[in-house]
């Protein structure tokens, strides 16, 4: 594969296309309520220390930013985009997801679990073991709480295929389900409705769609049709569209549940674009090839309104309130 993924021997099991970043100087986020860009402020420190928040940053929205390559979430209030906090003690945080309350949970890959973390709180609530697998990313059912994740590949074995684990109500053990179509599986989300779409590659390395409907056990594969994905990225249900990012194309595509493309979302200055967020007229990009947060006007797409640098490979983000 030309991206690293499967570096199941060395350091990282990234679901990012690209490789590490580098330290910039940070600038906040733009106020994307006026979709205004703001002035600078100081580069994100790097210390693996003690987890800590700001004075009443609960009071308000934050954006978790997950950094593969510090093994730390970022926290910034949202929209200014001044850093509120740094979360510690991950092993590759990835993929993130937010349940009604707020609560916030982050896929800690290789140490093949799930943490969630409360809105504001600096340790984790609750932990789901994911055992054998490699988590990336995860999605929950907001009508009854089902948190589902993606393992990008198995942790050994023979078949060392990709799956979803599936724990109702967010809690125990997980149901994992595997499918012959998919080889690695990437990204995933539900929509309104239970069902459950995901994206990721299959057995000749080709990109491969696929659902996961409401009540059925079984991963369904769908024909994406109007566009060709180069390599899977995020997978997110907004404005009654299924949103497919390609990483390599810088581009996010909206489709039909039934795959049917219907429109795109040009990333303007993206190398790489993993799990990205969609919060109301913006689309947030965690950017691991360039290394910072691209937030664009969603869904025109273009260039960035903003763009907050100094993080090395941020790979996952969410918005809680």
């Amino acid at each position: 594969m030309r991206c690293a993924v499967l570096g199941v021997t060395a350091v990282a099991i990234l679901a990012g296309c690209s490789g590490f970043g580098s330290f910039a100087t940070a600038r906040p986020a733009g106020d994307t309520s006026t979709l205004a860009t703001r002035g600078a402020i100081a580069a994100v420190d790097v210390d693996h220390g003690k987890s800590w928040m700001e004075p009443n940053a609960g009071k308000g929205r934050l954006l978790y930013i997950s950094d593969a390559g510090t093994d730390d979430v970022v926290v910034y209030r949202y929209p200014s985009g001044i850093e509120a906090g740094v979360l510690t003690g991950f092993d590759e945080p990835q993929g993130e997801c937010v349940d009604k309350t707020g609560n916030v949970w982050i896929a800690n890959t290789l140490a093949s679990n799930l943490l969630e973390y409360a809105h504001g709180g600096t340790t984790p609530i609750a932990k789901l073991a994911d055992p054998g697998q490699y988590p990336v990313d995860c999605s929950i059912d907001k009508n009854d709480g089902t948190l589902a994740a993606t393992n990008i590949i198995a942790r050994k074995g023979r078949d060392r295929r990709g799956s979803l684990s599936i724990y109702p109500d967010a809690m125990g053990s997980p149901t994992i389900v595997a499918s012959p179509d998919f080889y690695l599986i990437y990204s995933l989300g539900y929509d309104d409705n239970d069902n459950l779409f995901l994206d990721g590659r299959n057995n000749s390395d080709a990109f491969q769609f696929g659902e996961l409907a409401g009540g059925s056990s079984t991963i369904d594969p769908i024909t994406l049709s109007g566009a060709t994905i180069n390599f899977p990225g995020g997978v997110v249900f907004a404005k009654r569209k299924v949103n497919i990012g390609d990483q390599a194309g810088a581009v996010v595509y909206e489709a039909t549940e039934a795959g049917t493309v219907t429109g795109s979302v040009r990333l303007d200055g993206s190398s790489d674009c993993v799990d990205f967020f969609i919060y109301g007229r913006a689309l947030i990009c965690p950017d691991a090839g360039n290394g910072d947060i691209e937030i664009y006007n969603y869904p025109v797409g273009g260039s960035p309104i903003q763009v907050t640098t100094g993080l090395i490979s941020p790979t996952g983000a969410a918005v809680s309130n």
